[in-house]
């Protein structure tokens, strides 16, 4: 009995070992998808600090980027931004805006001095871009 339990286990462990072998091969013919990059890099000739970026289809889809005609439309020449400026009395103040441009003095005739009250509708300064947003 002890003996025909011995040859049980060994028989079942070289099975369960040879079946573990044969799942160990290459498999037949299979070759592992190749990487495609998204985008394609190429510098521009004499342009150091540009480069030509090309999308793939795959990737130009994923973004959501459409295309449309031009148009020539009007546009308007002053935009109203919201803001609070809190600035301790007798400090200086900084301007950061997403444009280049100059700042100017607004319709009141002076730029508020910091530690001043504003009320609604008052103008802070005016900002005039060196170039269009368009």
């Amino acid at each position: 009995m002890k003996m025909n339990l011995i040859r049980c286990r060994a028989l079942l462990l070289g099975a369960a070992s040879g079946l573990m072998l044969a799942g160990c091969g290459k498999a037949s013919g299979e070759k592992p998808a190749a990487k495609v990059a998204p985008a394609e890099v190429r510098p521009l000739p004499n342009e150091a600090s540009l480069a030509d970026v090309v999308l793939t289809q795959q990737a130009f889809d994923r973004l959501g980027i459409t295309t449309g005609q031009v148009e020539l439309k009007d546009a308007r020449r002053s935009r109203e931004f919201g803001g609070e400026a809190m600035i301790p009395p007798g400090s200086t103040a900084v301007v950061v805006s997403p444009l280049a441009g100059t700042v100017r003095v607004p319709e009141s005739g002076t730029i508020p001095v910091p530690g001043s009250r504003l009320q609604l509708g008052d103008g802070v300064c005016i900002l005039e871009p060196l170039l269009t947003p368009e």
